[in-house]
C-alpha cells in the first residue's frame, strides 16, 4: 500500500517537473522570438530591388549621356596645340 502512494506521489512530482520544463522552454522561445528583428514583407524587398535596378539603369544612361556630351564638346572646340 505504501508503495502505491509513493508511486502516485512520484508520478505527480514528475508531471509537475515536466510541466515546469515545458513552461520554461516556452518562455525562452518567446523571449528569443521577441528579440528577433521583425521580418519585412515581400513587397518591401521587391520595391527595394526595383529601386536599386532603376538607379543602376539611370546611372548607366547618365554615364552614356556624359560621354556623348563630352565627345560632342570635343568635336566642337578646335584643338589648341
Amino acid at each position: 500500500m505504501d508503495s502505491d502512494l509513493i508511486n502516485v506521489y512520484l508520478v505527480e512530482w514528475l508531471a509537475r517537473e515536466r510541466g515546469n520544463e515545458v513552461r520554461a522552454r516556452a518562455a525562452r522561445e518567446a523571449l528569443a522570438h521577441a528579440l528577433r528583428p521583425a521580418q519585412q514583407p515581400l513587397r518591401v524587398h521587391l520595391s527595394s530591388g526595383v529601386r536599386k535596378i532603376g538607379r543602376l539603369l539611370l546611372a548607366q544612361v547618365h554615364r552614356g549621356a556624359d560621354q556623348r556630351r563630352c565627345i560632342a564638346h570635343m568635336r566642337q572646340t578646335p584643338a589648341s596645340r
